[in-house]
């Protein structure tokens, strides 16, 4: 199993809490954004490469 991406960015980032909660919603909304417009699969996983430098197994935890 994975580490949810909010630890894994607290630990490797150093952010707190709340910087981690606030960069995982303006993924999300990104996310979502690109989702009603129809994104493929590798916009997608190019959001969290971006957002966050990590491999495409994190999207699910992103997804609504």
């Amino acid at each position: 199993m994975i580490d949810s991406i909010k630890s894994t960015i607290m630990r490797r980032d150093g952010l707190s809490s709340d910087e981690a909660d606030q960069l995982i919603e303006e993924a999300r909304e990104e996310l979502e954004a690109a989702i009603d417009e129809g994104c493929s699969l590798d916009t997608a996983e190019e959001i969290i490469a971006d957002y966050f430098g990590l491999e495409p197994d994190y999207l699910e935890e992103l997804l609504p």
